[in-house]
């Protein structure tokens, strides 16, 4: 037998007579507690019965913690004043055990005393509680530290990476400025960085939980190690207004249904230390890029969320389904989508090439021009991206024009190559039909682009998608009708077939030929735009959600107004407005009737307030009478129509998870991310929260005058730096 086996074997019969030996005991104690009821036990007559004096609050134990203890005659019971909820007995239902004990107890122990220090800076000057460790440190210390914290804040703000860190310390060094020599690696800048993220997820976690509802906007990425990820943002209402926040990145297996519904379920878990799935209970609505992985109609992710779900309104991102209509509609005519065609081989012409682009920068230079980098089209894009492409071709026609003539000039030194492709270019730049055709797409691309932009705004509600799409629609038309800014710019700076006095147009001829084509692009475009926004009309609950907006409202006969939107939204989402606080179903549509009279004089009074502007207002004066109604208003704003958060997040993730940076893990990522996204300017941020943090957080005492080990120089003062 091995001497391993030997001492288990001997560790198991030891402990095996140690329980049952234990067990014996255990018996006997209970059978000894077991009370005897023989006639020698029971108490005679004469004796008498001791019984416990029944004990009550003292005042004298006032003396001296008036500033916390209060005693509560209606319930019997003591109460601290200061200690927050949930830490201790003296909060709640209160502290019945009238000891002197239980007082000294609570004076004593560690939420009291964080309470009893924070009640002391609150009444200071100093504007934010610092546990007392903190304000017992050393003051050279503090701003030390300060210091560090101030410097990894720059880092993350402006997306620098952590080996920064010491080379910033050095430099503020050498201006005479102390940061010690504790702390100084790019370890301890990230895990610096980790207490102001978790300074700012401990305020995002109180807005939602202020806010009581949200929505859940969502996206999936793969990041430059070639991790798929899933970024998740929260749409809430923050002093009665909708935005929208970042609230977690997490990791996917894959991109299927399941992974994305079960990091959305991670990330809440997460950041809001909750149970698995109870994110759904308060949950509105989705938002998504309209992939089949997240509407699919059989197991999309939506689908799935709706089974727990039922109330959930999901919305396809409405700037994605912008692009896709103009997309759809250029798919019809080859004649303009050859200009997309030309403006993605223009932009590799000059990105790929340092020469091309610093003679088109000198042809600018002899024409006073300033030259605008080509634009990319490539791929998925916002509208606003192609509208910047063609800005740019039409500010660097006339030196593009003459670069392309240099290049194809016989003698010249450029290969065959781009000879060839300079030839093709130059066909184009100068025939009239073609550029007759980048100006009318340019005016198209400016309507557009502007109800782009008002769908990505982080606090557009769904009342803007009607209104929005009415102007767009308009405006197309009325190109159809006569020539827009652009093209009419165009045909004034043309005179005899020459452009801008300079370059001859080829096909003067045909100046007036493709007017039918631009009607019919206008067409198809407007007939594209109500196909793919027709869901905003057909659905019952995104049509009903307009009876908040005031500008609906008839003149006449207002008080009958909406009493069947009212009731078609109450019946939807009645399961969830029943858990919410103060709402009654039977007071809905009265409530209903008194709040339009609010807010018809609210909008005579101030005919300038937009229709956020005005539910900011009522719901910031917290109206009592109309509580019931006020709910369906707050879930209306809560209904997210785009998704442009989640894109502008997968790009700062680019940008900060460079092909240097991709060792980073994806929460350290979330950390970056969110100080970046929800952190204040850098003359803004106060370290003293993250500080206060990082002081209690650690494992071990910190300890931010400790000297680094090396020698030491045994005549030097070792606090003469401190002086």
């Amino acid at each position: 037998m091995s001497l391993l086996n030997y001492f288990r074997k001997n560790q198991n019969d030891t402990s095996g007579s140690t329980h049952s030996k234990f067990d014996a005991q255990d018996e006997e104690n209970k059978q000894a507690a077991v009370p005897s009821t023989s006639q020698d036990d029971q108490p005679s007559p004469s004796k008498k019965v001791k019984t416990g004096r029944e004990r009550t609050f003292q005042t004298s134990w006032l003396q001296g913690r008036e500033s916390w203890l209060r005693y509560d005659k209606s319930k019997r019971a003591m109460f601290c004043k200061i200690c927050p909820s949930g830490t201790s007995a003296f909060t709640g239902t209160g502290c019945i055990n009238f000891r002197i004990d239980s007082l000294r107890k609570h004076e004593s122990s560690k939420p009291h005393r964080a309470s009893v220090d924070r009640k002391i800076i609150e009444s200071s000057a100093v504007p934010r509680p610092i546990v007392t460790s903190v304000m017992n440190m050393d003051k050279l210390q503090y701003e030390r530290l300060t210091v560090l914290f101030n410097t990894a804040y720059y880092i993350a703000k402006n997306e620098k990476p952590f080996s920064d860190f010491a080379g910033l310390l050095a430099l503020q060094e050498q201006n005479r400025v102390k940061v010690g020599n504790s702390y100084r690696n790019d370890k301890q800048a990230a895990y610096f960085i980790s207490f102001m993220a978790e300074a700012l997820r401990e305020d995002l976690v109180k807005e939602i939980t202020e806010s009581k509802l949200y929505s859940v906007l969502n996206d999936s990425s793969t990041d430059r190690s070639t991790v798929e990820e899933e970024i998740v943002y929260v749409r809430i209402l923050r002093d009665g207004r909708p935005v929208t926040k970042f609230l977690s990145l997490q990791p996917m297996p894959r991109g299927n249904a399941e992974s994305i519904i079960n990091a959305i379920d991670r990330a809440f878990c997460a950041e809001l230390t909750i149970e698995p799935n109870q994110w759904k209970q308060n949950l509105v609505g989705m938002a998504s890029d309209g992939a089949s992985v997240m509407i699919g109609a059989r197991g999309g992710v939506t689908t799935r969320v709706r089974q727990d779900v039922q109330h959930l309104v999901n919305v396809h991102c409405t700037a994605h389904r912008l692009e896709l209509c103009l997309k759809s509609a250029l798919k019809e005519f080859a004649m303009y989508r050859n200009i997309e065609d030309f403006l993605i081989n223009i932009f590799k012409f000059y990105t790929n090439s340092p020469r091309n682009y610093a003679a088109l920068r000198e042809s600018g230079n002899a024409t006073g021009v300033t030259v605008l980098k080509p634009g990319n089209v490539l791929g998925t894009r916002w509208i606003e991206h192609h509208k910047r492409a063609l800005e740019a071709l039409d500010r660097d026609w006339l030196p593009m024009t003459m670069h392309m003539q240099d290049i194809v000039t016989p003698g010249s030194d450029h290969t065959n190559d781009s000879k060839s492709k300079a030839r093709g270019f130059l066909q184009k730049l100068t025939q009239f039909k073609f550029m007759e055709r980048v100006f009318v797409l340019l005016d198209i691309y400016r309507v557009l682009s502007r109800l782009s932009l008002l769908f990505q705004r982080n606090d557009t509600s769904i009342e803007s998608v009607k209104y929005g799409l009415s102007q767009a629609v308009d405006n197309l038309q009325l190109l159809a009708r006569e020539p827009g800014q652009s093209e009419r710019h165009f045909h004034e700076s043309t005179v005899d077939g020459i452009f801008r006095g300079d370059i001859q147009l080829t096909d003067d001829h045909g100046r007036n030929a493709d007017e039918t084509s631009k009607a019919d692009l206008i067409s198809a475009c407007i007939r594209q735009i109500n196909d793919r926004f027709r869901s905003f009309d057909d659905d019952p609950i995104l049509s009903a959600m307009r009876v908040f907006d005031p500008s609906n409202w008839p003149r006449d006969d207002l008080q009958n107004y909406g009493r069947e939107q009212i009731t078609i939204l109450t019946r939807h989402f009645l399961v969830l407005l029943q858990r919410q606080e103060h709402f009654d179903e039977h007071d809905v549509l009265l409530e209903w009737t008194g709040l339009k009279s609010v807010v018809r004089d609210i909008t005579a009074e101030n005919p300038q307030l937009r229709y956020l502007d005005v539910w900011q207002r009522i719901l910031r004066q917290n109206l009592h009478e109309y509580r019931s109604i006020l709910w369906l208003v707050k879930i209306t704003l809560l209904i997210p129509i785009h998704t442009s958060e989640c894109e502008r997040g997968f790009s700062l993730m680019g940008r900060i998870k460079s092909d240097w940076r991709a060792a980073l893990n994806t929460e350290t990522m979330s950390h970056l991310m969110r100080v970046v996204l929800d952190g204040p300017r850098m003359g803004e941020f106060d370290a003293r929260r993250p500080i206060e943090m990082w002081y209690e957080g650690g494992q071990y005492t910190r300890r931010p005058y400790i000297e680094p080990y090396g020698p030491r120089n045994v005549n030097e003062d070792a606090g003469h730096d401190d002086h």
